[in-house]
């Protein structure tokens, strides 16, 4: 389970208004393929407009964090 912090939710709030991303737009977290480049596999955040089919979602203090079910473990 993901908690965040106020000072994480005033983070993720200004990077998605600074992206100038929709209503429903948010911080996206996956898994890198590592299989691309021989590393381990590693967490990406991304900007989305929208969560991807199957990202749970985390909607706190007005703002949205997507998680990938790869992630979510």
């Amino acid at each position: 389970m993901i908690t965040l912090t106020p000072e994480a939710t005033d983070a993720i709030r200004e990077l998605v208004d600074n992206a100038e991303l929709p209503d429903t737009g948010g911080l996206r977290l996956d898994m890198n393929d590592a299989t691309l480049n021989s590393a381990p596999p590693s967490l990406a955040l991304t900007l989305v407009e929208t969560p991807a089919t199957g990202d749970e979602v985390i909607d706190q203090g007005g703002i949205h964090v997507y998680v990938s079910k790869q992630a979510a473990p």
